[in-house]
């Protein structure tokens, strides 16, 4: 799994971290913590996923 596809590094990650978390995750994803969140894929979005950073999917949006 490339970092670029990792969840940590994906517009649907991070809306319910604080800004300076998802700075952090967003510079390293592999870091070590614990930081879990929400998915905001729009189609994900009735089952309420949660994933780790170092997640990933088929629908991976970079960050801008």
């Amino acid at each position: 799994m490339s970092e670029r596809s990792l969840c940590g590094t994906c517009q649907h990650f991070g809306s319910d971290l604080p800004e300076e978390t998802l700075v952090q995750v967003r510079v390293n994803p592999e870091a070590d913590r614990p930081e879990v969140s929400t998915c905001g894929m729009p189609s994900n979005a009735r089952l309420h996923l949660r994933v780790s950073a170092t997640s990933s999917c088929d629908a991976y949006s970079p960050a801008a």
